[in-house]
């Protein structure tokens, strides 16, 4: 198996457009938007990037060892504004796909959840397939 959550994570957040895209980089702050966890720490923190491993099972078996790493990460857009959700959702499936050769990006239907203040949080999940061959 493979921390591929790790690569996903390093690829995405080295990606200057992606970043351009997330609001750029802030001088005064490490600048953060992208998360290698299902929850960022910063709650109103928008628009951020958050991810977790759902599967990541060995696949491909030959001579009793594992070939590759069939993986499955669920990435998930917040972002209060819906007009750059579009954006950011298809530079997030260009990356992956031009640094992943067997890769399969799914998204999903996006939802909303309407905060306290009256502010609505758009949310749309990426469902990210890798299959990762064993030692990259």
């Amino acid at each position: 198996m493979q921390d591929a959550t790790s690569l996903v994570h390093k690829v995405l957040s080295t990606d200057e457009e992606l970043i351009t895209l997330l609001g750029g980089k802030v001088p005064a702050k490490k600048w953060q938007r992208i998360y290698n966890s299902p929850v960022a720490p910063i709650a109103n923190e928008f628009p951020r990037v958050t991810m977790f491993e759902v599967v990541n099972d060995d696949a491909e078996p030959a001579d009793d060892e594992p070939q590759y790493s069939d993986v499955n990460i669920r990435v998930d857009v917040w972002i209060k504004d819906i007009r750059n959700l579009f954006s950011i959702c298809k530079r997030i499936k260009q990356v992956l796909k031009s640094n992943f050769s067997m890769c399969i990006v799914r998204l999903e239907s996006t939802m909303y959840e309407r905060e306290e203040t009256g502010e609505t949080i758009y949310h749309k999940p990426i469902n990210v397939y890798l299959l990762l061959e064993q030692g990259e």
